[in-house]
């Protein structure tokens, strides 16, 4: 035991001195190293990089927060819809004792009833999951729309085979003023983003009521046909920066 023990000892010596030797000639090579000229040019690219990393990290936080809103959002929405059919249940005459239990005992039928729900049905006509379709494929395909999506076929759809998205590119630009989106909203009848001061302003010109200003577009909008579009604001962010960060390259190589 004793002749192992002193074994291991001489050998975790011998791996700290040959690291120590290393780290020791790592630092000499730094000592000695000196930036060149084409090291200086690459120093946009470097910035450019970690703009980016900090911006895929920015989006990230936010779509956490925007699934934990959409969560609560869900939840709260659920249990308004479950007090209601309570109350329609004891007002027709139902004789409820334990108000808690029945209304745990709807909540599980709800959550059974939606777990039991194809993934075709839960999202892939639900609004911000094509959102996020278009997010994601924007960051290789700026220029490109997206391509269709057809759901595999599945047991439960009965019937529901005809759900196709068709080409669809998202604009950061409102297409009222032509410029960068403020504050964006999208229509919940037609998916077409505006800014919100601009649209708002738009449809109280017309009345309250009007059909959208899109060309092609026979939807008629209110102001409570939009909901605020966090996803696409942070696209018009990130669009905005990049772009700035290009015009920035392009001033640096274009000095003589």
């Amino acid at each position: 035991m004793t002749g192992t023990s002193s074994t291991t000892r001489r050998q975790t010596a011998d791996r700290e001195a040959e690291l120590s030797e290393t780290a020791q000639s790592i630092q000499e090579h730094l000592k000695q190293y000196k930036l060149t000229v084409y090291d200086a040019a690459r120093f946009p690219g470097f910035v450019s990089d970690v703009d980016r990393i900090n911006s895929f990290i920015r989006k990230g936080i936010g779509h956490s927060l925007d699934a934990a809103m959409d969560l609560e959002s869900f939840h709260k929405d659920k249990e308004e819809k479950l007090s209601d059919k309570l109350a329609r249940r004891i007002q027709g005459g139902e004789a409820i004792c334990d108000v808690v239990d029945a209304y745990e005992q709807e909540w599980k039928r709800e959550k059974a009833k939606y777990r039991a729900m194809s993934d075709k049905k839960k999202y892939h006509t639900h609004p911000q999951f094509e959102d996020y379709r278009i997010t994601l494929w924007s960051v290789n395909h700026p220029d490109e729309p997206l391509p269709p999506f057809t759901p595999g076929d599945e047991k439960d759809d009965e019937g529901d085979d005809d759900l196709v998205v068709g080409p669809m590119k998202r604009s950061l630009k409102c297409p009222l003023t032509q410029k960068w989106l403020e504050n964006p909203v999208t229509s919940k009848l037609c998916r077409h983003t505006f800014s919100k001061r601009e649209i708002f302003a738009f449809i109280s010109r017309k009345g309250g009521r009007t059909s959208c200003p899109v060309p092609g577009c026979v939807k008629i909008l209110d102001h409570a046909s939009f909901y605020e579009d966090t996803m696409v604001e942070r696209m018009v962010a990130r669009a905005r920066e990049e772009d700035s960060i290009h015009q920035s390259q392009t001033s640096f190589y274009d000095v003589e």
